[in-house]
């Protein structure tokens, strides 16, 4: 059965493998040490505590976080490959590696997994989600758990990935609403996106959710920027 789920090659170079990523490969992968980065965003620690100066300085408005990998080498090549290229084969990989990070982290079972929304029309003309992608085969692994679209972005927006993080911060202002209110209050959430870099996206996301008062919101991305 799993020759149907992965193909007989390495996911990354393509060379004949018994296992999505061969050995060669793995051994290049750019793993976060969840034990040894900042336990707000898990970025490299440049303070005495735990938590990056960035963080103590404007602490996230989520309470936990994860990520299994830094984007950076094959890690990032993965990724792109899946975001943009229609590389969907990769999805079902990225998710496990997602719920490693997730359990490693100790992150709370969720009550709604929910995703970073995309604009329609960005949505018809890319064909998908990435974020909407994750949070979907990552619910078929917690049952118990609903996936939902909570929020909604109304306006159109420009891409984050080239702006710097000044700009960032002030383009995602008022850029999602929610969806869905529904269930929301004293709920456990775990928010799904891509890849966290400055935080910007998701803090205005979780910004929008603590206005109906969830018990309390998780992040979980493939990797780190």
């Amino acid at each position: 059965m799993l020759k149907f789920i992965y193909p007989e090659t390495c996911l990354a170079c393509e060379s004949s493998s018994s296992s999505p990523i061969c050995t060669s490969c793995l051994k290049k992968l750019h793993r976060i040490d969840l034990n040894n980065s900042c336990k707000s965003c898990h970025n490299t620690i440049d303070t005495a505590t735990q938590i990056c100066s960035t963080c103590l300085k404007t602490p996230p408005k989520w309470n936990s976080s994860a990520s299994p990998f830094e984007f950076k080498g094959i890690s990032r090549d993965l990724i792109l490959r899946f975001k943009y290229s229609r590389h969907l084969y990769l999805l079902k990989y990225l998710c496990e590696e997602m719920e490693n990070s997730f359990q490693e982290a100790g992150l709370p079972e969720p009550d709604i997994i929910t995703y970073v929304p995309m604009h329609p029309l960005k949505k018809i003309s890319r064909g998908w989600n990435q974020s909407e992608l994750l949070a979907k085969e990552f619910a078929k692994s917690h049952p118990d758990s609903t996936c939902l679209p909570l929020l909604k972005r109304p306006h159109l927006g420009k891409a984050q990935a080239s702006k710097a993080k000044r700009e960032r911060l002030k383009s995602v202002k008022d850029l999602f609403s929610i969806k869905k209110r529904d269930n929301i209050k004293d709920r456990s959430i775990l928010l799904i996106d891509d890849i966290l870099t400055t935080g910007a996206t998701l803090n205005a996301c979780c910004k929008i959710l603590r206005q109906e008062k969830p018990k309390e919101i998780s992040v979980l991305t493939i990797a780190r920027g």
